[in-house]
């Protein structure tokens, strides 16, 4: 599994922090919350936190899935670390545009390889 940053292209307006096999894989997760075809991403390489230093009121396992305010609020307090830090403040990382759909790696060719995959089995 890789860590990827993901943003919009004319804004640079982040999109979102993704954890995924592959680009294939990381494209569907975006095409969840953006246009893939209107962002690109960066390989965050090396290690990466988000941390919450001192006392917090975050807790893991305690908030409903539903709690948009409880999940806001736990991470008001946290601060990103390493290669999620760099990320935000580094201007010279390589970030790489996501394919349209109806291109090589978009989201025409893993349907296409999905199709495929389902007949050979």
């Amino acid at each position: 599994m890789k860590l990827y940053a993901v943003r919009l292209m004319d804004t640079c307006e982040a999109v979102g922090v993704f954890w995924a096999p592959d680009v294939d894989e990381l494209w569907v997760m975006v095409d969840a919350a953006a246009d893939p075809g209107q962002c690109e991403f960066c390989l965050l390489k090396g290690i990466a936190a988000i941390l919450w230093e001192g006392r917090t009121e975050a807790r893991f396992g305690k908030a409903a899935p539903d709690d948009e305010e409880g999940l806001s609020s736990i991470l008001e307090d946290a601060t990103l670390e390493w290669s999620l830090g760099d990320m935000v403040w580094d201007e010279g990382a390589r970030w790489k545009r996501l394919p349209l759909f109806d291109e090589p790696g978009g989201g025409f060719d893993i349907i296409k390889r999905e199709r495929k995959d389902r007949r050979s089995c």
